[in-house]
């Protein structure tokens, strides 16, 4: 049997989720394994860090999910890393 690395992330939804967040596999996709697993569990990627930014930014960067992303998802990534950089200063 194999074992898993051991990574645990957690997936916190905003306030207007139900709005810019449309349900889509790519979407889900997106959000799971790059923005949650990739950056915050296995790169330590986060708001304790002063760098959330960056794990919407490596969202952006993928190339298998992002590109079919929902454009509402994709303006919601753009306010995201807007957001996010605010906050750092």
């Amino acid at each position: 049997m194999r074992e898993h690395s051991g990574i645990k992330a957690q997936i916190d939804a905003h306030q207007k989720v139900t709005y810019d967040y449309e349900g889509t596999v790519e979407n889900f996709a997106a959000t799971i394994i790059i923005h949650e697993w990739y950056s915050h569990g296995k790169y330590k990627i986060g708001s304790e860090f002063g760098n959330h930014y960056k794990a919407y930014e490596n969202v952006k960067k993928d190339r298998l999910f992002y590109p079919k992303t929902t454009e509402n998802y994709k303006k919601m990534i753009e306010n995201r890393i807007e957001y996010y950089k605010s906050k750092k200063k």
